[in-house]
Parts: C-alpha cells; sequence; structure tokens
C-alpha cells in the first residue's frame, strides 16, 4: 500500500470529480452554520477543533493508500476520544451513540473541507482488495461513516438543498465496469 502506480491517483480522482463536485457544493453553504444546524449535539460541537480539522486537511496531500488509511484511522480515533471526554450533564463522560457520529462527523467534513474525500475513500478500499486485504472491522466502520456523512450533506442533511439538476453530471462507469 506504500508504492502504487503515479497514474492511479489521477484516475480515481477523474472517477470520482462528480462526486467531489456535489460534495463542494453541499459543504460551501454550511462553513459559517452552527453545528447544531446539522444535528451536532451542543456539547459535541467544539469537538471538532483546529487539531482534528488539520488532521483530516492532511487527505489532500497525501498519494498513497497507506498514508490516507493511517489518517482516516487517527482522524476518527481523535474525534471519538474527545467526544468522549466531554462531559454530560450530571458530568459523566458523554456516551457517544452512532446517532451522534453522523452528524459530527458531517460536521468534521463541512469544518475540513478535505476534498477530495470520495476519491480518497475508494482508493483505500481499492487497494485494500487489489492487496487480497477485505475493507472489515475498524477501518470499515470509518470508511462508511466519512461515505454516509458525504452522502448525507449532498443529499438530505438539514438545511442542505439539493444541487439544481443542471449542475449533477452523470455518473461514470464504476471501477467494477472497467
Amino acid at each position: 500500500l506504500d508504492k502504487v502506480p503515479d497514474e492511479v491517483w489521477p484516475a480515481m480522482l477523474s472517477l470520482n470529480q462528480h462526486h467531489e463536485a456535489s460534495l463542494q457544493l453541499a459543504l460551501a453553504p454550511l462553513r459559517h452554520v452552527p453545528a447544531t444546524r446539522l444535528g451536532v449535539d451542543p456539547r459535541l460541537a467544539s469537538v471538532v477543533s483546529g487539531p482534528l480539522i488539520a488532521k483530516l486537511q492532511a487527505l489532500r496531500s497525501q498519494r498513497t493508500p497507506r498514508a490516507m488509511t493511517a489518517t482516516f484511522l487517527s482522524t476518527m480515533q481523535m474525534l471519538m476520544a474527545s467526544a468522549a471526554a466531554t462531559s454530560s450533564p450530571d458530568g459523566s463522560a458523554f456516551v457517544v451513540s452512532a446517532d451522534d457520529l453522523l452528524p459530527l462527523t458531517a460536521w468534521l467534513v463541512v469544518q475540513s473541507q478535505p476534498l477530495p474525500l470520495y476519491a480518497a475513500i475508494q482508493y483505500v478500499e481499492l487497494f485494500c482488495h487489489l492487496n487480497g486485504q477485505r475493507v472489515s472491522g475498524q477501518l470499515s466502520y470509518i470508511l462508511t461513516n466519512f461515505m454516509a456523512a458525504c452522502e448525507w450533506l449532498c443529499k438530505g442533511a438539514p438545511g442542505v438543498e439539493e444541487p439544481p439538476s443542471y449542475v449533477q453530471v452523470e455518473e461514470p462507469p464504476s471501477l467494477i465496469d472497467m
């Protein structure tokens, strides 16, 4: 996963350009809205801070599946640890549920704008598959959460309008069809 032909990443970017464009359109108007607009528990809104945002933004400069995998894993671990360190009103540790995780992950995506996120997720999945490794366990859960957050932001998060039909681009063929 460390060495990849130079032409693979540009091809992955090209295959995902319509997803990235839709995500960018969805993210732009949400950058300055409160986290609660996306359903983030007010106690968790401050969890998405500078260090966490910078960690996910590192995807922009990475070109290997291994580096991207490490970034996805460490980002989600930091997000969960920060959320768990938040106190509930009674002083006990805040328990983060799946209902909290989707809006929180979406809020992280909004704040960090780590484009090209779709391409990075599919790049990691592709190279795991090509190397005979299943995407399972923690990595699968993390990639699924990031993909779900992207889809939710593009197609139905509170306050997100679906892009006009003239902006949508035809789906390119999938890697399986090639």
